[in-house]
């Protein structure tokens, strides 16, 4: 998923936000598949395939978060 960070309150009922950056996450999806984009900052100025970027992007939002985010919670 790339860089993320994690605030956990330190009263009752101990809730924990988490923050992550999508593009980052995109952007190591992207990496194993061998798509070549081109990355200023956290914006992608150029996808050698946007449809199947797209794709990525969707299956994001498919994500069990609770599932995914309870290892911060150990």
């Amino acid at each position: 998923m790339g860089f993320l960070y994690a605030r956990i309150q330190t009263w009752f009922p101990f809730q924990i936000q988490v923050g992550m950056n999508g593009r980052e996450w995109l952007a190591r999806q992207m990496d194993p598949e061998k798509l070549t984009y081109r990355q200023h900052q956290n914006c992608f100025t150029w996808i050698e395939d946007f449809p199947r970027a797209q794709q990525l992007m969707d299956e994001q939002l498919q994500t069990d978060w609770p599932a995914s985010m309870e290892s911060f919670g150990r």
